[in-house]
């Protein structure tokens, strides 16, 4: 990322250069690119928003705002280790400033760091922070992602006080109530949740989930197919196919499967789901989906130990005889 850092600052430079000249008379140079930076990431535009803070930032290392911008655009860029980089420098230089310290509990949180995450909120709820529901609501979600539901319902609470459209926090104070059993509670703010926010997926996901704690299927089918509707995410696809295959309908569990894996051919899972949807009577086909699971787990030596439970979940799903041919698969994958 540093390399890309450099390029960007350089790129930067060859592009603001004649827009500087004419603008510093009035406007430092560094705020200039600023507001310019903030523009780009407003239109989605995230790469330049990223060349734009970076050459501030090589300009002004001291100016905070820039290494919140760049933090901002590295976390649109799936870079979240770098953002959270930025926005350390970014608090050292304005420790005082709320909105970097929500922004970095957001940060950890994409990392799976809920109790760092937790502790930023704190600190921005302190500072008076203007997006309190925010806060709340994301705080609440950590003490969720920790099983401390109890703690993620008072939180909830606190964000729908401080705003009550915060669809997010209806939806977040469902899934935790889901968790304590409190499964009427939990359908209440899950439909007040979609009625906030009709297109928002995450929500049809939440109640397919709770639809699934009281056994519901149809209700189940239903919200993952508005879900997929809205956003055709691999892993929604996935828990639709699952569902399918539970009611016997092993042609729309593969056609699920299918179209999880061209979203994402990558996808370990669905590989697996499709092997294990094809069974033994489409052999052939369910040993190249292994074969390339594999392949792509053997690339991932951070995930090693997920080589090993592929190769268990391969035998015992497949019969016997597949194993010479898991053994070939397996071989090629490795060798090329």
């Amino acid at each position: 990322m540093r390399l890309l850092s450099l390029i960007a600052s350089v790129l930067a430079l060859l592009c603001v250069r004649p827009a500087l000249a004419e603008d510093a008379k009035t406007v430092p140079a560094v705020q200039i690119l600023n507001t310019q930076a903030k523009a780009l990431i407003d239109k989605h535009e995230y790469f330049a928003a990223f060349s734009k803070s970076s050459l501030a930032v090589f300009m002004d290392p001291d100016n905070s705002k820039a290494w919140a911008l760049r933090a901002r655009a590295r976390n649109e860029l799936r870079d979240p280790k770098g953002a959270l980089s930025d926005l350390n420098k970014a608090i050292e230089l304005e420790p005082g400033n709320a909105i970097n310290y929500y922004n970095r509990g957001c940060n950890r949180e994409t990392l799976e760091d809920y109790r760092d995450a937790i502790v930023d909120y704190n600190r921005a709820i302190e500072l008076k922070a203007v997006n309190r529901s925010s806060c709340y609501g994301n705080r609440g979600d950590s003490y969720a992602q920790l099983n401390e539901h109890n703690h993620a319902i008072s939180d909830f609470n606190e964000a729908i006080k401080n705003d009550a459209k915060n669809a997010l926090a209806y939806g977040g104070r469902g899934w935790s109530r889901c968790e304590i059993g409190d499964y009427k509670g939990a359908f209440a703010d899950l439909d007040r949740a979609i009625y906030l926010s009709p297109q928002c997926s995450r929500l049809y996901c939440l109640r397919a989930y709770l639809f699934e704690k009281v056994g519901d299927t149809k209700g189940v089918l239903k919200d993952l197919d508005q879900a997929i509707k809205i956003s055709p995410l691999p892993s929604t696809l996935i828990r639709r196919a699952h569902q399918k295959y539970a009611l016997h309908d092993v042609a729309g569990a593969i056609a699920d499967c299918n179209r999880a894996i061209e979203i994402d051919p990558k996808s370990i899972e669905s590989r697996i789901d499709r092997a294990m949807f094809h069974g033994p009577d489409h052999l052939k086909e369910a040993l190249t989906d292994v074969g390339i699971a594999a392949s792509c787990l053997v690339s991932r030596w951070d995930n090693f130990w997920g080589l090993y439970l592929l190769l268990a979940t391969a035998l015992l799903t497949l019969p016997i005889r597949a194993i010479a041919w898991i053994g070939i698969t397996f071989a090629k994958s490795v060798l090329g």
